[in-house]
């Protein structure tokens, strides 16, 4: 047996720690522990040992041998105190007062074995002061919102249905108390998006977007302008006009900016951010993440995933509504448009429990994108192609489909052609680069009409040497 451990074995702490000046605190004393008062102080505890069966020495103060918020072994204490800490000597010494087999004098192998041992015993500690600590705090949370328990009726039939924030009757693009993602690559516009339904809400724009209603709400919203704060001013500072009082008093009582990311990762705290909304959004009515990149590290991994969600979960229950704005895997050969709910990049937590989430997809910087429902509270809406107007940070939008029947019965007889079809939908003419992508587009579009029976297709004929062909038309059926 090794010296430490047979030492250990039949010393009492007292016999340790008394002749260096330590002494019981009898008033202190507990149950699950001993209380030690340490060398110079009167009264009070500086210590403990055995803390709930551990076999520990528990140090809480800085003026002593020890450092603070450690635990020792009982040979690491005698080493300390007796030899200055060299574990080697500590082993010798007791190995001549009969401890332990000679044979197992605390070599550089063993004095590293006694050490590894005491670190264990502290892990050991530190695990369990963790699990009483999380205990303590979620007994503290048994009765907190109590309002939240319904009987089974009560929770099926009260406010069953379904309350557009965005939308109506069965087309809604974000519902009350369900989390809203825009999704996309980099400038599309999502930016853009979220600004105007944010001052829509305040009623600063018409109380619509993309042809659906906005709800209107006097609360407080809480912008989180994290990804580029300078572009995020100048794209909300083109919508307003801040020189009409009204306007200026409207943003000073009602929007509240706060700029670069928060004062600590929210994957590791996710209740403090939900407080921390709370707080400095003035208990708002919404918070807006823009973007999910800067709100924590590793968001591929479920960890971070699930903290996230967890404090829009904490969000939203608090009364708070709830938009983020994030963007997609890369594009690559094999998926040149990414654009399922799994091609959102991070953790599948990230949206999980979200009731929303929008997909914008375009080139960057494009005047037309394309939105559409990666997940929807209730009927899928679009896909919408959304043109925006950079100078004054204004989008309109139209139903594809609807607008290409509307072109073909304003052109008659004649028809309309494929180039047609892509100026109409994305204001893109044959010379610009992304004429080609939108083209197929455009002719997806035009082919589904066509099965369908809304249009006629009519071949077109190739020209000769001199040229003279004539494109492809499509008319509508009643034409």
């Amino acid at each position: 047996m090794r010296p430490g451990v047979a030492f250990a074995g039949v010393t009492a702490w007292a016999e340790i720690l008394e002749p260096h000046g330590w002494r019981k605190d009898p008033t202190a004393d507990t149950e699950d522990s001993t209380k030690w008062t340490r060398p110079g102080k009167d009264s009070g505890t500086s210590a403990t040992t055995d803390y709930q069966g551990t076999g520990l020495f528990y140090v809480f103060t800085t003026s002593t041998d020890f450092e603070a918020e450690q635990s020792y072994t009982k040979f690491a204490v005698y080493a300390l105190l007796n030899h200055d800490g060299d574990f080697e000597g500590a082993a010798k010494d007791l190995v001549s007062k009969g401890f332990g087999d000679p044979r197992e004098l605390a070599t550089d192998e063993g004095a590293l074995e006694e050490r590894v041992e005491q670190e264990i015993g502290r892990i050991r500690v530190r695990d369990r002061a963790r699990e009483r600590y999380a205990d303590e705090k979620a007994r503290d949370r048994l009765n907190v919102h109590p309002e939240r328990v319904l009987d089974g009726l009560s929770f099926l039939t009260e406010d069953a249905d379904t309350v557009p924030l965005w939308g109506e009757a069965e087309k809604v693009l974000w519902a009350q108390g369900e989390g809203l993602m825009i999704c996309g690559p980099q400038g599309v516009g999502k930016s853009t998006i979220v600004q105007q339904l944010v001052l829509a809400r305040m009623g600063l724009r018409d109380p619509e977007l993309f042809g659906f209603p906005v709800a209107l709400d006097d609360r407080p919203i809480l912008y989180l302008a994290m990804d580029r704060p300078p572009q995020i001013r100048r794209s909300l500072n083109r919508m307003v006009d801040s020189t009409d009082e009204a306007v200026a008093a409207a943003l000073k009582r009602q929007l509240v900016v706060w700029s670069g990311p928060p004062p600590f990762d929210v994957g590791e705290a996710p209740r403090v951010f939900a407080d921390w909304v709370a707080l400095h959004g003035r208990e708002p009515g919404l918070v807006v993440v823009d973007s999910l990149k800067d709100l924590a590290g590793g968001l591929s991994t479920d960890e971070t995933g699930g903290a996230i969600n967890s404090a829009m979960q904490l969000i939203l229950a608090n009364g708070t509504e709830f938009i983020d704005l994030h963007h997609q895997r890369k594009a690559n050969a094999e998926n040149k448009k990414p654009d399922k709910l799994a091609d959102v990049y991070g953790s599948g937590w990230l949206t999980a429990g979200l009731g929303s989430v929008l997909l914008a997809w375009g080139e960057p910087g494009a005047r037309t994108v394309e939105l559409s429902h990666l997940k929807q509270p209730q009927e899928k809406v679009g896909p919408l192609m959304v043109n925006h107007t950079h100078g004054t940070g204004a989008s309109y939008a139209a139903d594809p489909l609807e607008k290409l029947t509307e072109l073909a019965i304003s052109a008659g007889p004649a028809g309309i052609t494929e180039a047609e079809a892509v100026r109409a939908l994305f204001d893109v003419g044959s010379d610009d680069d992304e004429y080609t992508a939108r083209r197929s587009n455009a002719r997806r579009k035009l082919k589904r009409l066509t099965e369908d029976g809304v249009l006629k297709y009519r071949a077109g004929s190739r020209g000769g040497k001199g040229g003279g062909g004539n494109a492809a038309r499509y008319t509508h059926h009643l034409a």
